[in-house]
């Protein structure tokens, strides 16, 4: 699990630094990346008041900065892609840039931002005694303890395990050794991270004479003060097996007007007064939803590169704009992306197969009377075209497109159906939505 995860997050980053080239020219014409705080990425420095030290550190030459990712996880999400596009960022001003896979943090699990353990990765060698008798000796129990993320969970009703009060030490140790290695002198992470990076900040300063510096990114929230990033409590990933080019690009379209313009400048490369103007433009007609459309588009691009907006494109202009063409190109993949979670059932389409046939068989209605009521009331629809009598018969050629689907729908609840011509099978599966 260990290795696919890193071979996974080297692979993703290699198609986020390709598709954030799709996404806009460079913005920045020099390397201070204090100005990340005008797009809001940026929450908090370690040590306070050493702004004017950044900045001058990161004007004389080339600077290395890191983050890391938990290799536990099924799958890179939202949130890291906050982390990802700020570290992109830095790559874009010039600057060296490490994602860095926890190998012995994985193993143990940070607890930051969590109530309960995680899974830890099953090792096959891990000599933490020598580095426990030369690193532990610099940390001191008063200053761990105090540590919020160590608070939080021992306040919590699980507890707090010894292998995770050890986890600052090994997140220590890492920066240590890429300052070693790679001269990398700047840490960035969430804002759940500070304690870590506190601790990281400490180890160095007593093993060396370098400066290093830490820099945390805000935690995103709605206006209603939800956390961002979960859709029916489910998390949005990255990966196109967990979440569909198609859900990714609908979960952007729906923000809300009064978080697009900040998640615009989070999740795009656009510079900060360029998208107030087009948020502007945007609230001039704000039922166009131009600037979530933007957003989505940008933020699909960056993940699924320009096959996964294509195929995002056009799976939404089936569903909402309505375009038959649209809905005979689209493939068994992405139907099933569309529909993923609905119920599916087996039809036989044989000659007499009515309207009514079709949506009781498919179980488009509680009851029969609901499905005459509301058919002959004008609440039915196939292939976007309102259907309204219910003894009309299926036909191959006009119910079934080119690529053998059919989508039903019945007021606000979606249908597709899916088969080939007369006396073949259909499937019909069902939407919530």
């Amino acid at each position: 699990m260990y290795r696919f995860c890193t071979k996974y997050l080297l692979h993703r980053t290699e198609q986020l630094l390709y598709n954030a080239a799709l996404c806009n020219t460079r913005c920045f014409t020099n390397r201070n990346m204090l100005k990340l705080k005008e797009r809001g990425m940026l929450q908090d420095i370690f040590p306070d008041n050493s702004s004017q030290e950044i900045i001058d550190l990161l004007n004389s030459g080339q600077q290395c900065v890191y983050a890391g990712f938990d290799p536990t996880a099924q799958s890179l999400h939202i949130g890291n892609l906050l982390v990802l596009v700020n570290l992109l960022h830095w790559q874009r001003a010039g600057q060296r840039v490490v994602a860095l896979v926890g190998g012995a943090t994985g193993l143990i699990g940070d607890p930051s931002g969590r109530t309960n353990e995680r899974i830890a990765l099953d090792p096959s060698f891990l000599n933490a005694v020598d580095l426990v008798g030369q690193i532990g000796r610099h940390f001191r129990m008063g200053t761990m303890l105090s540590r919020h993320s160590v608070q939080s969970r021992l306040a919590s009703e699980g507890g707090m395990s010894f292998t995770e009060f050890c986890y600052q030490i090994f997140q220590a140790y890492d920066w240590l050794q890429l300052l070693q290695k790679y001269d990398c002198r700047f840490q960035v992470g969430g804002n759940d991270q500070m304690g870590n990076i506190m601790s990281g900040h400490d180890l160095i300063s007593r093993l060396t004479k370098t400066k290093v510096y830490g820099l945390t990114l805000p935690l995103i929230t709605s206006e209603s003060g939800d956390k961002f990033g979960k859709s029916s409590g489910s998390a949005i990933w990255l990966d196109s097996r967990k979440t569909s080019p198609f859900q990714l690009y609908q979960f952007f379209i729906r923000v809300k007007d009064s978080d697009v313009g900040k998640l615009l400048k989070l999740f795009s490369f656009e510079p900060p007064g360029t998208i107030d103007e087009f948020v502007q433009k945007h609230q001039t007609k704000p039922e166009l939803r131009i600037a979530q459309k933007k957003l989505a588009e940008q933020v699909t691009l960056l993940v699924h590169g320009e096959e996964g907006l294509r195929s995002a494109l056009q799976s939404s202009a089936t569903l909402y704009e309505g375009s038959l063409e649209a809905l005979g190109k689209l493939n068994t993949s992405e139907l099933s992306h569309m529909f993923e979670g609905a119920t599916v059932c087996e039809l036989l389409l044989e000659p007499g197969t009515t309207l009514l046939d079709l949506a009781l068989r498919a179980k488009c209605f509680a009851t029969e009377g609901d499905a005459r009521r509301i058919i002959s009331a004008g609440g039915f629809y196939i292939n976007q075209q309102r259907a309204m009598n219910i003894d009309e018969v299926l036909s191959a050629t006009t119910h079934i497109l080119p690529n053998n689907v059919s989508l039903v729908r019945v007021e606000f609840s979606e249908f597709c159906s899916r088969g080939s011509p007369p006396l073949s099978r259909l499937k019909v599966a069902v939407s919530d939505s």
